[in-house]
């Protein structure tokens, strides 16, 4: 995705503005979500990341990078102990 390029090459706000145009059009895109809270953990809203993470329907196979996400948010927050548990919830779901 062109968002990702943009991020990886330190073009914060072009990728912002074309996750948040995407994410505007397609809440549920899982891609343009991660990208967007990601944008967002680097701009210190961690509310906003955890925000835009509960908008998207995210496939199993990005269930570790949506709990990193959601850990970071959470932490940034102060939340610690609810970070650890959604990661413990994280790795027995992997394990069933």
């Amino acid at each position: 995705m062109l968002a990702w390029l943009f991020l990886q090459h330190g073009q914060i706000a072009k990728a912002a503005a074309l996750c948040e145009e995407i994410h505007e059009q397609e809440p549920d895109n899982p891609v343009a979500a991660a990208i967007l809270a990601s944008i967002h953990l680097q701009n210190a809203e961690p509310q906003q990341a955890l925000e835009v993470l509960k908008t998207a329907k995210f496939p199993p196979d990005m269930a570790r990078p949506v709990a990193l996400l959601e850990g970071q948010a959470l932490i940034a927050q102060g939340r610690q102990a609810e970070a650890h548990a959604k990661w413990q919830k994280y790795l027995t779901q992997q394990h069933v």
